[in-house]
């Protein structure tokens, strides 16, 4: 009798492009089976859930090819109160502070991989927005030794992370904002308002299209500095 391959008999997993929550578990399905679901996740977006980002700024966006990202209800941002720590500023940051300002909130920790391949798209849109935009990053711990401010200090430095960061070690500052995952994004308007989301590893083509729309809506209204 053939023996069944060793791929077909394995175990399989397949999750979303989130480091983080929630994942199905396939155990003994025919690679087949696995690749089928895994194309139909990916073509298939259940309808009214993700909007271009056009329609949340006007102008031309992003690619078919790109991930979308998700307008939310305008909303009053939360603050960064629960945070135990702040590193690469030399004081806390309010969002006070960042009126006039369009802000991106990395909601990120040291150990995710897709975490860390999104870092260097967020300092090239430092460098390419460096009056308009403002990157704080939220580290919110998967692991229990993640909520170390040292080994967050560790990280930031073997990262070459340059923006500020707060160590959200008891996830408060995260769960106020929905994060399901790892890594996420929220975006907050020049007047202190939440108005965009991605859950999921972004593109620097799809966070380029949405900031250089934002810049342009907010200098049309003048609340951009």
């Amino acid at each position: 009798r053939r023996r069944p391959t060793s791929v077909s008999s394995a175990m399989f997993m397949l999750g979303r492009n989130i480091d983080g929550f929630s994942s199905v578990r396939l155990a003994g399905v025919g690679y087949r089976l696995v690749l089928t679901i895994a194309i139909g996740t990916l073509l298939l977006v259940p309808s009214g859930l993700m909007v271009p980002t056009q329609a949340i700024f006007g102008g031309p966006g992003v690619v078919a090819a790109e991930p979308t990202i998700r307008s939310v209800p305008r909303t009053r941002a939360h603050d960064f109160s629960g945070g135990i720590e702040w590193l690469n500023t030399s004081q806390p940051i309010t969002l006070e502070q960042l009126r006039g300002k369009i802000v991106l909130l990395d909601f990120w920790t040291y150990c995710c991989i897709n975490c860390l391949q999104t870092l260097p798209d967020l300092k090239r849109l430092e460098q390419e927005f460096p009056d308009q935009l403002v990157v704080i990053g939220i580290h919110a711990p998967k692991f229990f030794g993640e909520r170390d401010t040292q080994n967050i200090r560790e990280a930031i430095m073997r990262h070459g992370i340059q923006h500020p960061i707060l160590n959200d070690a008891n996830a408060i500052v995260a769960k106020r904002y929905g994060i399901p995952g790892w890594p996420a994004l929220r975006l907050i308007d020049p007047q202190g308002y939440l108005v965009a989301a991605h859950d999921g590893e972004a593109t620097f083509g799809m966070l380029k299209t949405l900031l250089r729309n934002a810049v342009a809506k907010y200098r049309r209204e003048g609340t951009l500095d």
